[in-house]
């Protein structure tokens, strides 16, 4: 078992945390050496054990029963259950994004130009911005590129999931087509993810890259981009609903910083939209409870194991309660999609927050 940071293991403190400023005994800690990138493995067993004292009140031994077997799959599978678990690193914050990028323009200034598009990005920088959030997905020849669906159907005048387009076919369709004001753009293409990422830092633009590949064919390409742009390391974080992917991302990396995207009913809405894909149907039914234990270990102890400072939180799960429970962990909140004046007032001036918002400056977009 290795941790990123200087202290012994067992000595280790977690801020904010029940029972902050005590020494966590070493089983507490070796707990989280059974998690693994396969969360849905840990869940299913989380969720026997949960329904099994729920219904026939047996006690705890279930889980712990459960949690033994996801060791043991482990095992098998890795060759250890440990070593895959990274703490937190000691690494000095990027600074604090309230203070220095508190208005982030949304899948790229998406109301002043064609969402996720170099035209975008060109368009937010002239009216002021300084930090970008992006989506990056994968095509079927494993290049990431700068699309928020998983489907080109929206957003171009092509059809298909992007998993199943190459890049020279994607980036033949015009990410303008269906923008209110594609008239004035013309043809704008389907950029690359090294793309908007060299024309971020020609523009000096901070980067939230928020991955929507949920596979982790998304880390290897991930980490090439940092070797390749050591610039990144100061300038961007990689978010993701994915927490697995964070998690596989720093374990590889500890210097990439971190971010964990959540809202409320976050496997329910991801079930419900991908029942037209053939989802079976008790998978929604089952989906309410899922969210609980996610929710439960999302607050208590997954943005620990997976090393992050900062989380993309949906505007309808904020309150000053919330700001107040992150930031007594360290955790600093960066609100979205937030495009109504009055909160975004209150968000940067009440809360302390920044936000992230489709339309900035002057934006002629009737949707604004």
């Amino acid at each position: 078992f290795k941790s990123n940071m200087a202290a012994p293991v067992s000595d280790h403190k977690i801020s904010g945390m029940k029972g902050e400023g005590k020494k966590y005994p070493d089983f507490f800690l070796k707990m989280f050496q059974f998690i693994d990138e396969h969360s849905v493995v840990i869940t299913i067993h989380l969720l026997l054990g949960a329904v099994t004292i729920i219904f026939s009140f047996i006690s705890l031994h279930v889980v712990i029963v459960s949690l033994l077997v996801t060791c043991v799959y482990m095992k098998l599978r890795h060759g250890t259950c440990s070593g895959a678990f990274k703490l937190p690193g000691d690494d000095d914050p990027l600074g604090q994004i309230s203070r220095d990028f508190p208005v982030i323009a949304h899948k790229g200034g998406g109301h002043c130009g064609p969402e996720n598009t170099l035209t975008a990005i060109k368009q937010a920088h002239q009216r002021g911005v300084k930090a970008i959030e992006f989506d990056v997905g994968m095509t079927k020849d494993n290049v990431p590129v700068v699309i928020h669906d998983s489907t080109v159907n929206r957003t171009t005048d092509g059809e298909g999931e992007v998993k199943d387009l190459t890049r020279e076919s994607i980036q033949t369709l015009n990410a303008a087509a269906h923008h209110p004001l594609r008239e004035s753009f013309g043809h704008v293409t389907v950029p690359t993810l090294v793309e908007v990422v060299e024309l971020c830092l020609q523009l000096d633009l901070f980067m939230f890259v928020d991955v929507k590949e949920s596979s982790n064919s998304i880390v290897a390409p991930l980490l090439q981009l940092f070797k390749d742009h050591p610039d990144l390391y100061k300038k961007a974080y990689i978010c993701s609903f994915q927490s697995h992917l964070i998690y596989k991302v720093r374990q590889a990396d500890k210097a990439i910083h971190g971010a964990l995207t959540y809202r409320p009913k976050q496997i329910y809405k991801t079930a419900t939209g991908s029942l037209k894909q053939g989802l079976s149907l008790w998978f929604l039914l089952i989906a309410p409870i899922l969210d609980t234990i996610y929710s439960w270990m999302f607050q208590r102890w997954l943005w620990f194991i997976c090393g992050v400072k900062v989380i993309l939180l949906n505007n309808n799960a904020v309150s000053k309660d919330v700001v107040n429970y992150w930031k007594e962990r360290g955790i600093e909140l960066v609100i979205w999609t937030v495009n109504d004046k009055q909160q975004q007032a209150m968000f940067t001036e009440v809360m302390n927050c920044a936000y992230i918002t489709d339309c900035v400056g002057a934006c002629p977009n009737p949707l604004a």
